[in-house]
């Protein structure tokens, strides 16, 4: 059966706004396949993320919004169901690893894990770099250059974490999307197989490049300079759509 991975900003919400057609496809796709939308953000928590996806109609589980912290939780518990981490990143995500057992802190910390801090300051990196000597491993939630709010484009975890290599000599291991660790997680909590998954984005590179490099099908979602992207880039998705709304009408041919 096929199963689906489905970006959530600019596939099925705009801000704090549903895409037209957005829940009823998601009603449709859920009725007879398995799906997990799925986000590079790190700023609010899966549970936030649900709640505002409820609000804007999509009949979904808590289980079935995925995340680069639930995927960062998931890379760390692998290696150390008890480890100490110094967290770089505000709000309720923090939340997501004590819940998963992790101890935070920035005392001789195992790893020092980037996500996206808005007050991040000169202490504050430097914190992490002197962590970073002393020989915890680094961690990015994501390598994002920039995201878009309403107000334009702000600064994303991609810059700060080039900054933390470059003064540690340490080379962050990135887990959000286009890096397989991501689509890995994913497929562990989807529970499906990589041959009979497809991954539906907007973003020609986070999701359909790097879900190609992991093997998944694609389908793409138009938008105007993610089309000149794909085309100057040579992105060749399975399929593309001007909307998910439009998805019904080839599901036929991914079985």
């Amino acid at each position: 059966m096929t199963a689906f991975f489905i970006d959530i900003d600019g596939v099925l919400r705009r801000g704090d706004r549903a895409i037209a057609g957005a829940p009823e496809a998601i009603r449709l796709l859920r009725a007879s396949h398995p799906c997990l939308l799925v986000t590079n953000a790190t700023r609010l928590s899966a549970d936030e993320i649900f709640a505002d996806l409820v609000k804007m109609g999509c009949s979904i589980s808590r289980e079935e919004v995925f995340t680069p912290i639930d995927a960062t939780v998931s890379y760390i518990k692998k290696r150390n169901p008890a480890a100490k981490c110094h967290l770089i990143m505000e709000g309720k995500v923090r939340a997501d690893f004590v819940n998963a057992g992790l101890i935070l802190t920035d005392e001789t910390p195992d790893f020092v894990v980037l996500g996206l801090d808005t007050k991040l300051d000169y202490t504050g990196l430097d914190r992490a770099f002197r962590n970073l000597k002393g020989g915890a491993a680094l961690i990015a939630a994501n390598a994002t250059r920039f995201y878009p709010l309403e107000d334009g484009l702000h600064l994303g975890v991609g810059p700060f974490a080039k900054a933390l290599e470059s003064a540690s000599g340490q080379e962050a291991v990135v887990i959000g999307k286009p890096n397989s660790e991501f689509f890995r997680a994913a497929l562990e909590r989807l529970g499906s197989k990589r041959e009979e998954t497809v991954m539906v984005g907007d973003d020609p590179f986070d999701d359909i490049q790097g879900a190609r490099d992991f093997g998944l099908r694609t389908i793409f979602i138009e938008g105007t300079s993610a089309n000149e992207d794909l085309e100057k880039n040579s992105i060749q998705p399975d399929f593309i759509l001007t909307g998910i709304a439009e998805i019904a009408r080839i599901l036929e041919r991914l079985k």
